[in-house]
């Protein structure tokens, strides 16, 4: 398998892994030493998720699914689509996609139509769909598939071919050795 093939068959992988991590129901978060300042996802009897701070109900347990909040911002489903709340349960975002990553330096991806692209908080697309995948920024920038060329893009939009600085792979170093008598 040539390199690029793994690549794709990774970021397929991954993608999957996005998919079935946000359609099954997540474990409730257990009672941890911060639980009592942070919120919680927790699950009612017929299936509704919500958040509890302290034991407390916060937002009320009326979603399909949860993560836990990420920077201010947590997604929820809602029947088959995705959104965003805020801290106070506010909807930040309406679930109306199909898939959708996390917030992370303000942006998220989020699957509009067939592709990928990303929104603000205020839920405006700022980075248009025309990726087949597209992963959660990290350090200014996020791993995207674009057609058969995986790539990443700056938060800005700009797209190069690559791994994103910083990256490292299960190549890193091969072929770096000194050739023998060299330096």
């Amino acid at each position: 398998m040539c390199p690029m093939q793994k690549k794709i068959a990774v970021l397929a992988c991954a993608l999957s892994l996005l998919f079935v991590i946000g359609c099954k129901p997540k474990a409730e978060v257990g009672d941890g030493p911060n639980t009592a300042n942070t919120l919680t996802p927790f699950r009612t009897a017929d299936g509704k998720w919500g958040y509890n701070k302290g034991g407390k109900t916060v937002i009320e347990a009326k979603f399909d699914n949860v993560v836990p909040f990420q920077n201010g911002t947590a997604r929820i489903r809602v029947g088959d689509k995705y959104g965003f709340i805020d801290e106070s349960g506010e909807i930040l975002v309406e679930p109306k996609y199909v898939a959708a990553g996390r917030f992370v330096d303000g942006l998220a991806p989020v699957k509009i139509d067939a592709n990928f692209g990303y929104i603000d908080k205020s839920g405006k697309v700022v980075i248009p769909a025309k990726y087949e995948f597209a992963d959660d920024f990290n350090a200014g920038y996020a791993s995207v598939l674009l057609g058969e060329e995986s790539g990443y893009i700056s938060k800005q939009g700009e797209y190069k071919k690559g791994d994103p600085p910083g990256t490292i792979t299960e190549d890193a170093g091969v072929g770096d050795e000194p050739e023998e008598g060299g330096n």
